[in-house]
């Protein structure tokens, strides 16, 4: 450490590098997962939830998995295994943090109600410009 770094620098410093290891823990989740385990996860949530993520892109589980390591301070995947056997409502909440919540919107009726008001009306009623391919034309016409 350079001398004329002062006390709070040296904790900026410290608190960047702690930051730093936190960063990596997806990195050791990816390079100490063993297939077993992860099949282990997998079966887990597969009698739990009766969905199957086998075929779920890896990182997204990886990335879903350590969250959750970090969230319930366990050690590692090891560990974090054998709380998962442990806790069935872990087991859920391991389920949901995978799924992407994209389905509310199109449950949400005020929503739709804006769309069908505000949105098409505008689409529909607008001009739409496209070239004519052969000729090199511009054609343009009023959507009914």
């Amino acid at each position: 450490m350079p001398k004329n770094t002062s006390d709070n620098e040296s904790k900026n410093i410290e608190e960047i590098f702690v930051e730093l290891a936190e960063m990596t823990v997806l990195d050791k989740v990816e390079n100490k997962v063993e297939e077993d385990i992860l099949e282990n996860v997998y079966s887990l949530i597969r009698k739990k939830c009766n969905i199957d993520f086998t075929h779920y892109k890896q990182n997204t589980i990886l990335r879903s998995i350590s969250k959750r390591i970090k969230a319930t301070r366990q050690d590692g995947v090891v560990s974090y295994l054998s709380y998962l056997k442990e806790r069935p409502e872990e087991v859920e909440i391991l389920c949901k943090s995978f799924l992407i919540d994209v389905t509310r919107f199109f449950r949400e009726k005020d929503a739709f109600d804006f769309i069908k008001r505000k949105v098409i009306p505008n689409i529909f009623s607008t001009k739409i410009i496209s070239p004519k391919v052969n000729a090199g034309e511009i054609i343009a016409f009023e959507a009914a």
